[in-house]
């Protein structure tokens, strides 16, 4: 089978970055809950001074680590959906395929809007629920915040752009002329 991409594969995208967005945001919120009663219990213990400092520097690096993983994410959402775009130019497609791919696309917008949802939900800018159990807003990821929220509009720019290089590639051509 030799499957460079569709519109299913929209899925796949939007599935892996909501689970990767998921995973840097619960990271860096524990990261947040656990690093301050961390470090007073181990400045509490720690009489070296020369230890403390590393201790310190060791803290900063994560914090710096955790302050990259929005552009990253943003790089990942991005790159993701070009190297999409990249596998769909030679695919081979028929007209007549348009219409399996907007069914398609309904189901990955119904998806999309589910997975808002949820992100609005989970990182408290809508229910309150898990930012008044401690955790911390979602104000650390401005770009991530900003992107599930507006998945939605994201994707139909995205799909169109998509259902444009899927169906009017030079190789439609191709088909048009045996018929």
């Amino acid at each position: 089978m030799n499957k460079k991409g569709d519109v299913g594969d929209f899925v796949i995208f939007i599935s892996v970055i909501f689970v990767l967005g998921l995973i840097f945001w619960t990271g860096a919120m524990l990261w947040n809950n656990v690093v301050e009663p961390v470090q007073n219990k181990t400045q509490a213990m720690i009489e070296d001074p020369i230890v403390e400092q590393k201790l310190n520097e060791s803290f900063q690096s994560i914090e710096q680590t955790f302050s990259i993983l929005d552009p990253i994410f943003a790089v990942f959402f991005f790159g993701f959906y070009i190297v999409l775009l990249m596998s769909v130019f030679y695919l081979d497609t028929h007209p007549a395929f348009l219409v399996f791919a907007l069914i398609a696309l309904v189901v990955v917008f119904i998806l999309a809007g589910v997975m808002s949802d949820v992100w609005i939900n989970v990182t408290g800018e809508g229910d309150q629920s898990l930012i008044d159990s401690g955790l911390k807003g979602s104000d650390e990821f401005p770009i991530m915040n900003h992107i599930f929220s507006n998945l939605m509009a994201y994707l139909i720019v995205m799909s169109s752009i998509f259902l444009i290089v899927l169906y009017a590639s030079k190789r439609v051509g191709v088909w048009i002329k045996r018929y």
